[in-house]
């Protein structure tokens, strides 16, 4: 109903675009407001070996809490830190810290495995461009990260939990 009432609506992915269009309405598809993003200049941290951030919310505490899938996914993740340690130095990207879809869950287990890597905990959009400045590629699962890495040409692995997420990816 409140679809109904606006005189003006915008979408900002295919999926949700079909979905309003087959109740009758007529919507916009727009970009996403992270393109609006005013940045900072990069200055591109120099480094002996490709730096990879991560970041990924463990939707196994927020969503569906399940200690023992939360404890298989931490260890899945340190598997890959261990296996490819030698060949890159890996980063955490942090969006979100005790709030919301938190993405801090792993950040103790990082810190203990991977000494030499960073945290990065961004709050704004100095910290955005500290943390994307000592990056090469990014793995997330957050779309608005992989946006605004795109932005900086910064070669981003989006890994989707969700057709919507897919559909925005592809977009």
């Amino acid at each position: 109903r409140i679809f109904a009432l606006a005189g003006f609506a915008a979408v900002r992915d295919g999926l949700s675009l079909a979905y309003f269009q087959s109740c009758g309405q007529t919507p916009r598809l727009a970009s996403d407001l992270a393109w609006l993003w005013q940045r900072p200049a990069l200055q591109t941290v120099p480094r002996r070996r490709r730096a990879i951030g991560l970041n990924f919310i463990d939707y196994f505490r927020t969503s569906t809490q399940n200690e023992t899938a939360h404890q298989a996914y931490c260890d899945s993740l340190l598997r890959m830190l261990e296996r490819h340690g030698t060949e890159f130095d890996f980063h955490l990207v942090v969006l979100q810290r005790g709030i919301g879809q938190r993405d801090d869950w792993f950040d103790e287990a990082f810190r203990a495995r991977v000494p030499q890597g960073n945290v990065f905990y961004v709050d704004g959009a100095a910290a955005l461009g500290l943390a994307l400045s000592h990056l090469d590629a990014i793995v997330t699962t957050r779309f608005h990260l992989a946006l605004l890495a795109a932005r900086e040409n910064i070669p981003t692995c989006i890994i989707d939990h969700e057709l919507k997420l897919t559909s925005l990816a592809q977009d």
